[in-house]
C-alpha cells in the first residue's frame, strides 16, 4: 500500500494528465509544490514496481512520454552534429 502523500500525487496525475496552466495552479495550491518538483516525484514513482502495479497505465504512459522525450533529444542533438 502506498503512503496517502504518493497515493495523492499519482491519482491527481492520472485524473488531470494534461499539462495546463490551471493545472500548475491546482499542484501548487493542493500539493504546495511548484510543477517541477511535482513531475519529478510523479516520474520517480512511476519507476517503482509497486507503483507499476497499481497504476499501471499511468506507469506505462509516463515512460512512454519520456522515451519519446529522449528520443526527440537525441535527434536534435544529432541533428546538430550533422550541421
Amino acid at each position: 500500500m502506498l503512503p496517502p502523500e504518493e497515493l495523492s500525487l499519482l491519482t491527481f496525475q492520472d485524473t488531470h494528465p494534461q499539462h495546463r496552466g490551471a493545472k500548475e495552479a491546482a499542484i501548487r495550491t493542493r500539493f504546495g509544490i511548484g510543477s517541477a518538483r511535482f513531475y519529478q516525484r510523479v516520474h520517480s514513482l512511476v519507476r517503482r514496481p509497486d507503483v507499476v502495479a497499481e497504476y499501471p497505465q499511468l506507469a506505462f504512459r509516463i515512460l512512454r512520454l519520456e522515451e519519446s522525450a529522449e528520443h526527440r533529444r537525441e535527434e536534435r542533438s544529432r541533428m546538430r552534429r550533422v550541421a
